[in-house]
């Protein structure tokens, strides 16, 4: 499902819980919340190639969850500012096109748990911590997605394998695919849902100073809260001008080294 020439559609939306219904942290009697914990809601992803981080109709039916993810939404915003220097680095288009190929890394994967030894992977790590690198890290949700995004040249690459079934029933409704768009609208992308959320936070954290914390099943440090406020924001700042190197002539020898071990392994 590759949309090479498709249209810069990529949108990360959310929605988040009123304060009066944000579930409490701890046990009952020692409640309390934090910005973290405020930050509950739901969230997916539009592309070109529809929704993701949508259940199907029939995982709604068995679970009842509603067609989004329901956890933090502060989760995604930290993993994927985290990684957002590394996605906008540049990869060499030789290197991209062999470790995005899904079925290849299926085989070196199996090439190296075929030893007895860590050394294979310590061999494929060198080739491929690249593309880890650039893995977002969903494995806080049930039947986890895996997502991984990367740069060629001014072009955004966004590849995804979501085939779980829960009870033989398909849990997303897009199991696999990827689709490219222009690297500067990603980049859009991602600053926009970072700077609504750090905002829609920065109004709830003035309600708050201001009228108060109003519920008795749980404390709340207003003071922490204004101070995390503006180290979340410090933190996206940071990384929005934060530059990931790589040495490619490094990764291309160690992918050179390995790939012909590995299509020894897969023909034998």
């Amino acid at each position: 499902m590759d949309n090479a020439l498709g249209e810069n559609r990529f949108y990360i939306k959310y929605e988040l819980d009123g304060l009066d219904i944000v579930p409490s942290w701890g046990k009952p009697g020692e409640c309390s919340l934090h910005w973290f914990g405020l930050t509950s809601g739901r969230f997916w992803i539009e592309t070109p190639a529809g929704n993701l981080l949508e259940y199907t109709a029939a995982i709604q039916e068995l679970w009842s969850p509603g067609p989004h993810p329901d956890y933090y939404v502060a989760r995604p915003f930290e993993d994927l500012v985290s990684i957002l220097p590394a996605i906008l680095e540049p990869v060499p288009a030789d290197i991209a096109t062999r470790i995005a190929d899904a079925r290849w890394r299926a085989k070196a994967e199996q090439w190296c748990d075929s030893a007895k030894d860590g050394e294979r992977w310590d061999q494929w790590y060198a080739a491929s911590r690249w593309w880890y690198d650039r893995c977002l890290d969903m494995g806080y949700l049930k039947h986890a997605p895996r997502f991984t995004f990367w740069c060629v040249q001014e072009k955004l690459f966004f590849q995804w394998q979501a085939d779980d079934k829960e009870s033989g029933v398909p849990v997303w409704t897009l199991p696999e695919g990827q689709v490219s768009i222009d690297a500067p609208a990603f980049e859009t992308a991602v600053t926009r849902f970072c700077e609504e959320l750090l905002g829609d936070m920065e109004q709830k954290v003035r309600s708050i100073q201001q009228n108060g914390w109003k519920r008795t099943d749980c404390v709340l440090n207003v003071e922490a809260l204004v101070h995390e406020q503006a180290a979340r924001r410090e933190f996206f700042q940071k990384k929005r001008t934060e530059h990931h190197t790589t040495d490619w002539q490094k990764v291309r020898d160690s992918l050179d080294a390995v790939t012909p071990m590995i299509s020894r392994a897969d023909q034998g």
